[in-house]
């Protein structure tokens, strides 16, 4: 953006050029492609690529915009040994040039033309055929030679570290000097390792790698391994192959990648050969496109977007293996592997699989029965019974069988049908009562290949009791939680309510918020013996798992409430005891289920997690669902135990998690959720795993709880209730309709929905209410006269006379608003962020800039990035009493500030806010010839003002409570990109709801990028968001910046949501409007020479006896050396007070000048004696010398008498 005025545009800039095809082969076209960084006032518009064959005439070619900066011109093929010249020009729209290289023609970029790729010349195309990931001492990686000859395998190297986002990778091996920094192993519980010196690999043989050493890989899978990563393979650098602390490399459970890969120790390059990526995170992928050591350049991978993501899990035990070796669908050619192949490309989901583990045994023919279920599960006399096989193979299928038995008998076998699906399936015939029936499925391919469910079958096998149909007196009571609350540790509690006419023993129920369906741990293991946090869950990562007290009754229509932080705090918080403490009343499943490792409580978390209610005898293969309700867009905090066996039992399909029912809703502190009715409408009855068949993951949640005040062991229905209420425009101006949305709940059926409004106290009138057809209600109040005092409510009637108002009290209480032009610039008003700097804690700094033809008054405009669920936010600022746990803000590094009360931002301007002090920010930015400060600082960091406005605190601390604020900079945390939020946003310190100006998210965490939407304040509510479907995920570099490109905001929706004007701020494309560049913050104007040099001093005497000082008020000029020193009348140095070369820089802004207290005491801190001395300012220009000297008199004085 401009600063002081400069009107100079530059021209784009080529950054980088390179061909994107490399080496370039004979007769094969090559792609140069081409990056452009283009100021915003002057974009790129002619892009030429200049080519010549063997020193002949310069060819043009045009180059098209890829988008992004990127572009891309095509030379076409050569013979062999061709030399080909080539340089690149760039036009910007208003002007100005560039070429790449510099002062093209005259240098030029040059490559040779290569004979055809021989198949013999590469490095043998080695395949990674199982990688284990679960079980520290379990992992292993198994690499296959499917060539007809021995490889020698001492160029070969394998390792799990790139971190793409870093520059980190084994990529970047033939640099040179490899370390943890450039090449990845050592640390963060990666290894980087070469295999043995003259190691070989025979034809048709697997070689398998043990992460956690020979003797804990032989305790697990019975068998030693080939290599012992640690005492085998080679180091890359010292260290490689373990983490810092000696401890030993992992493969991560969730999102990980597994590279093969060759370098002949003199290439410029390396060589894939074979890479495996399991899980969603980018960052631990490979895309070496163009990266250049040497003279040479790495070939196009395949883009990160359109990599395969592998998101299957596999158990303790298990592993992933490959399932096809010739790994079809990748890429042969063009790409950085053997041959040319492209292992970026391989389609893992068709090609990998999760299966049982079989180190040391890869035969190219793989079989695997993954799973089978029956329906229906327990079934009654003459019930036909369909079982279903799910299969995977990587040859054709000769056979599928299903064999019964019936009491012990002999088998009769049954070819099941190919369900074209990946499944096969036959049906059982019907039998009497009590009749025993037993199966397995056996299954065979064309390559010999056999497989058997049950593992060991027929030995062990699957099989079922035909029963009677159980009435509801066999099945466990179907009790339910009709209260959850996750807001505020000391207040969370479960509540569950028994609606059945009985009394219920809960000594075989139990209680856990423990699922993490991704790792395969949940309730449901529990049948399986010898639970732990690994299994079952509980005991660690704030979660529990819970069985409640031996003899412990619940009576018909009594309400139980299970406090999580203990009776006291929860006597404390709610006015009452719970019923069971957590920790002082509930069973333990296994030592220290019921908290944290560490000791401390388990608590719920606010954003996204399950409670789920359940039975189990303690004897049967499987545990009941009695209720459940999870809240949040977290699915591996769900449940789908569909198809799982333990012992000869199959739990019954779930509800699939796409088509789980997402609560999304929050609630406030000393709120929670609620049941809104007993019969679970809309929840599938039959099929499922629950009491009496009841499918619990089937429950429309949304439909049947709501978030309210909490009312915990006071279980009621709620027949009729207004939620919230809101109103648009929130400001109405004269004639302007006022469209007033409510949110009604409850059982009952809606009647009527009336608004009721009156101006300048006159008569109601009554307005019916339209039906939006998703829980809310919308009327109309027409406009009216400027300065109309209009007040309103709403009645809502029930088909049974069923009754509610909002506000609560209506028409006692009553909404009120005032009718009033909107002056530009007063209020509200649409404001950018247009650039943030996150790295490097002195030079990080927000820019905002006024695209507006009027000045903007900032006093209720607020900048935070304290954002942590939907607890802790800014949007809760209207509620009154802001802290730290409410609006976020002086701790973690976070701030929430407000602009000073005469803050003014000028139309067109541009404004910066350092992060840290503006000192720091000066010496990060200042240049030889102009010393630049921030307009604003967030906080002081010199020892008095300097002259630069300080953002206010919105509570004490709120800025700087715990130290300097900071943003945090992307970083990779295996499952999700961590990052940050800044949000500009207003508040007129009245209105029940902020407003959104501007918003920029980086990153993906869970935390920062929670909702407002449906949270109310007062009388209001906030409306629906996109919630960031785009954030930018790109990390930038040191005195770099993330920066604005497009200032109309992309496609961001502009009706209907919580920004100016409706716009929705977490709706922007961030990826396409925004970009990293160079760091170019607007700075504050400077004084020009020495007419800034100002020196006033207070007309008064001072007694530094009494602690009180003399403050010094002056600016200083840009590109000097400021000294501020105190002289006696004789001449003799007392104190220098400021030395810019050692201190800071002072101000050179006179409308906020610095200042420097002097206490009265010498360079010894001794007082001086009474008398007048001399204040003296020396300004020295850095380029000139010239000096300017100021001087005024102090006075100290001394009180003679009491």
């Amino acid at each position: 953006p401009p600063a002081g005025g400069a009107t100079t545009i530059a021209a784009p800039v080529i950054t980088a050029a390179a061909p994107a095809t490399a080496p370039q082969y004979e007769n094969a076209a090559v792609t140069i492609g081409i990056t452009v960084l283009s100021p915003p006032s002057n974009a790129a518009d002619e892009m030429s690529i200049y080519w010549r064959a063997d020193g002949g005439a310069w060819q043009g070619v045009g180059a098209s915009n890829q988008g992004g900066g990127a572009w891309s011109a095509t030379i076409p093929g050569q013979s062999r040994d061709t030399v080909v010249d080539w340089w690149a020009s760039v036009g910007g729209e208003s002007g100005g040039a560039d070429t790449w290289p510099n002062a093209a023609p005259f240098y030029f970029v040059s490559y040779t033309v290569l004979p055809p790729v021989d198949p013999g010349d590469g490095p043998a195309h080695l395949l990674l055929t199982e990688v284990c990931v679960s079980g520290s001492d379990h992992e292993f990686v198994e690499i296959y030679n499917p060539t007809g000859e021995a490889v020698d395998l001492s160029d070969y190297y394998l390792t799990d570290a790139c971190y793409l986002t870093g520059n980190q990778g084994y990529w970047r091996l033939p640099e040179g000097n490899p370390s943890q920094t450039t090449v990845g192993g050592g640390d963060f519980f990666d290894f980087h390792a070469r295999f043995p010196d003259g190691a070989m690999i025979q034809p048709g043989e697997v070689l398998t790698i043990s992460m956690a050493g020979s003797t804990a890989f032989n305790g697990v899978w019975g068998m030693m391994p080939d290599l012992d990563l640690r005492a085998d393979m080679r180091e890359i650098f010292p260290g490689s192959l373990y983490n810092a602390d000696g401890t030993n490399a992992t493969l991560s459970n969730s999102a990980e990648i597994v590279v093969l890969y060759y370098w002949d120790g003199i290439s410029d390059l390396v060589t894939d050969v074979d890479m495996f990526f399991w899980g969603t995170s980018t960052s631990a992928r490979v895309d070496k496109t163009g990266y250049s050591i040497g003279g040479s350049t790495y070939a196009p991978d395949t883009p990160l977007a359109s990599q395969d993501d592998f998101t299957a899990a596999h158990e303790i035990g298990g592993s992933f293996q490959r399932l096809d070796d010739a790994e079809t669908g990748e890429p042969a050619s063009g790409g950085n592997g053997p041959a040319g192949h492209d292992e970026t490309g391989e389609p893992l989901t068709a090609t990998w699989l999760a299966a049982t583990g079989t180190p040391g045994s890869y035969g190219g023919s793989v079989l695997n029965i993954t799973g089978v279920t029956r329906a229906p599960n327990a079934p009654e006399p003459d019930d036909t019974v369909l079982v279903t096989a799910s299969i995977v193979a990587q040859e054709t299928l000769t056979s599928v069988d299903l064999y019964y038995r019936t009491d012990g008998g002999v088998f009769t076998g049954l070819a099941m049908t190919d369900n074209l699906d990946g499944t096969w399936s036959a049906t059982i015939p019907g039998f009497a009562l009590d009749t025993v029936v037993e199966y397995y499925v056996d299954a065979a391919d064309d390559q010999g290949g056999t497989a058997v469910w049950p593992a060991g079958a027929p030995a062990d096998l699957a099989g079922y009791t035909v029963a009677e149909a159980p009435g509801p007196g066999d099945y466990p009571p179907h009790l339910l939680l009709t209260e959850v609350c996750v807001q505020g540790s000391d207040h969370e509690f479960v509540e569950i309510f028994n609606p059945t006419a009985e009394t219920v023993n809960l000594g075989n129920y139990y209680l856990t918020d423990a699922c993490y369906l991704t790792g395969n741990q949940g309730y449901w293991r529990l049948p399986e013996g010898n639970p732990s946090q690994t299994t079952v869950g509980g005991g660690d990562f704030f979660d529990f798992h819970a069985r409640f007290p031996s003899g412990a009754v619940i009576e018909p229509g009594e309400a139980l409430t299970v406090s999580l932080a203990g009776a006291d705090v929860f006597n404390g918080v709610w006015g009452m005891m719970p019923d069971l403490d957590l920790r002082a009343d509930m069973r333990e499943l296994f030592a220290g289920s019921l908290h944290n490792a560490d000791g401390t409580n388990a608590t719920l978390s606010n954003g996204a997690e399950i409670v789920v209610l359940y039975y189990w005898d303690g004897a049967s293969d499987l545990v009941t669902d009695i209720d459940m309700f999870f809240w949040g867009e977290s699915t591996s905090a769900r449940v789908d135990k569909s198809g799982y066996s333990i012992g000869a039992s199959t739990y019954a399909p779930d509800t699939p998690l796409a088509n789980q029912d997402d609560f999304t809703a929050a609630h406030e502190i000393l709120g929670s959720f609620q049941r809104l009715a007993l019969d679970e409408t809309g929840e599938t009855t039959s099929g499922g795993n629950g009491s009496l068949g009841h499918d619990e993951t089937s429950e429309p949640l949304n439909t049947t709880w709501q978030a309210a005040d909490g009312t915990p062991g006071a279980y009621g229905v709620i027949d009729l209730a207004v939620t919230g209420a809101s109103l648009s425009p929130a400001r109405p101006q004269p004639d302007e309709d006022a469209t007033v949305t409510v949110s009604v709940t409850g059982t009952a059926d809606v009647s009527t929905v009336t608004l009721h409004y009156a101006v300048d106290a006159g008569a109601y009138q009554d307005v019916a209410c339209t039906d939006n057809g998703n829980g809310t209600w919308s009327g109309v109040i027409p406009g009216q006269a400027e300065n109309a005092e209009v007040v309103w409510y709403v009645s809502v009637a029930g088909a049974g006379g069923e009754t509610a108002v909002w506000p609560e009290g209506a028409p006692g209480t009553v909404e009120a608003y005032t009718v009033e032009i909107i002056v530009a610039g007063e209020g509200l008003a649409r404001l950018l962020l247009t650039e943030i700097a996150t790295l490097g804690s002195t030079a990080e700094f927000i820019e905002i800039h006024n695209p507006n033809d009027f000045d903007v008054e900032l006093k209720n405009y607020y900048l935070t990035d304290a954002v942590y669920y939907e607890d802790q936010a800014y949007w809760n600022l209207p509620r009154g009493n802001p802290t730290q746990a409410t609006v976020g803000g002086g701790a973690f590094s976070d701030f929430t500030a407000r602009f000073p009360d005469d803050a003014v931002l000028p139309a067109g301007a541009y404004i910066t806010v350092s992060m840290p002090g503006s000192g720091s920010f000066s010496e990060v930015f200042s240049d030889e010839t102009t010393t630049k400060l921030p307009h604003y600082e967030m906080f002081e960091d010199a020892d008095n003002a300097d002259g630069v406005p300080d953002m206010e605190e919105v509570f004490p601390g709120s800025i700087d409570g715990d130290g300097a604020p900071t943003l945090t900079n992307l970083s990779d945390m295996g499952t999700y990109i961590n990052g940050e939020i800044v949000v500009l946003f207003y508040w007129d310190g009245v209105s029940d709801l902020v407003v959104d100006i501007d918003i920029f998210i980086w990153g993906n965490g869970n935390s920062y990028t929670a909702s407002k939407q449906g949270r109310t304040n007062g009388a209001s509510t906030y409306a629906s968001e996109a919630v960031y479907p785009d954030p930018f995920m790109t990390e930038h570099a040191h005195l770099q910046s993330y920066t604005r490109i497009d200032f109309d905001e992309g496609t961001e929706v502009q009706t209907g949501a919580n920004g100016f004007e409706g716009a929705d701020e977490t709706s922007e494309n961030l990826t396409t409007t925004w970009e990293v560049a160079t760091a170019d913050p607007a700075f504050a104007v400077q004084a020009e020479g020495t007419a800034g040099v100002t020196l006033r001093v207070p007309p008064r005497t001072f007694i530094p006896l009494h602690n009180e000082t003399f403050d010094i008020v002056f600016t200083t000029a840009a590109n000097s050396e400021t000294v501020l020193r105190i002289f006696d009348l004789e001449g003799r140095l007392v104190r220098i007070l400021l030395d810019s070369r050692f201190d800071y820089n002072p101000s050179t802004d006179l409308d906020f000048p610095s200042s420097e207290p002097w206490d009265g005491r010498n360079d010894v801190f001794e007082l001086v004696k009474a008398g007048m001395y001399i204040v003296h300012l020396q300004v020295t220009d850095k380029k000139s010398g010239a000096r300017v000297e100021k001087t005024a008199p102090a006075v100290v004085a001394t009180r003679l008498s009491n």
